[in-house]
């Protein structure tokens, strides 16, 4: 896939992309990826498990998606354990 040759990426922004349910498993390749920004995808559901493996991941930011942002509640939502080793959210 497409995202192995992508390892030294350090910043991501998905913004507008309507139709972008979840990211694929193989984020965990990305291991240099600092900040990660998900905006206005509404139909963006959950973060992968893989999510966890990016321990370089200081930022994560996230609007205008309100699946995702439930999901990602500060100690209720269900993609929590996996996001919560993020500095800042």
């Amino acid at each position: 896939m497409i995202v192995q040759h992508l390892s030294s990426l350090q910043s991501l922004c998905i913004s507008s992309y309507e139709r972008l349910i979840s990211l694929s498993n193989e984020i965990q390749h990305l291991t240099l990826l600092s900040k990660l920004e998900i905006k206005d995808c509404s139909s963006f559901m959950s973060f992968p498990w893989g999510i966890q493996s990016l321990t370089t991941l200081e930022m994560l930011s996230i609007a205008g998606c309100p699946h995702l942002e439930r999901r990602c509640q500060k100690e209720r939502g269900e993609d929590w354990p996996n996001i919560s080793h993020i500095p800042s959210i």
